[in-house]
């Protein structure tokens, strides 16, 4: 978390990446405000209008797209999906499917809890 000697947020590490892979620092922008999802799609949209993007990649795992994506599209992003590779395929012990399937669960009963909040 936060505060911790060596944290990195997810954002950073993303936008170290995205240099690495050749990115102009130019062309990437950090959003660091959001804790959650539909947060970080308000806050998006409103740097995109700011700036005056129109569309914008949404890169994300493949088992957050589908909530990352109704949410971002709610709060009026354009996107087009790009999922990372998923880890199914990837995961053999027993520990790590049950952790898989907490994963799943807490991203259906996200869909749930941002389709009552009305953020979907």
């Amino acid at each position: 978390p936060e505060g911790y000697p060596g944290y990195i947020s997810e954002a950073s590490s993303m936008a170290q990446l995205a240099g690495d892979l050749r990115l102009p620092s130019r062309d990437i922008v950090i959003e660091r405000k959001s804790n959650r999802t539909y947060e970080s799609a308000v806050m998006v949209k409103k740097i995109m209008d700011n700036l005056g993007f129109k569309d914008a990649v949404l890169v994300t795992s493949s088992y957050h797209m589908l909530r990352s994506k109704l949410t971002f599209e709610h709060a009026g992003v354009v996107v087009y999906p790009a999922s990372t590779a998923p880890i199914e395929k990837y995961i053999t012990s027993p520990v790590q499917r049950l952790l898989l399937f907490q994963t799943a669960l807490h991203e259906y009963l996200g869909l749930a809890y941002y389709k009552w909040k009305g953020w979907i």
